[in-house]
């Protein structure tokens, strides 16, 4: 790790976008696509639970 906190460094403008696009890159990794395979889990899991309870409701019969 970098000790030399204060120093200020000249930023080319490819660096800057290459950098910004690694942040929503990381963003997207982190937040939105965890969510959406929260989401798509819930969902089989919910697929699950509704056909145990009709294999328990159609045994009961």
């Amino acid at each position: 790790m970098e000790r030399d906190v204060d120093i200020i460094l000249a930023v080319d403008p490819g660096e800057s976008e290459k950098l910004i696009w690694l942040l929503e890159l990381l963003f997207k990794e982190w937040y939105i696509h965890r969510h959406e395979r929260e989401e798509r889990l819930k969902e089989i899991l919910d697929i699950a639970t509704e056909k145990e309870k009709t294999k328990k409701e159609n045994f009961c019969k």
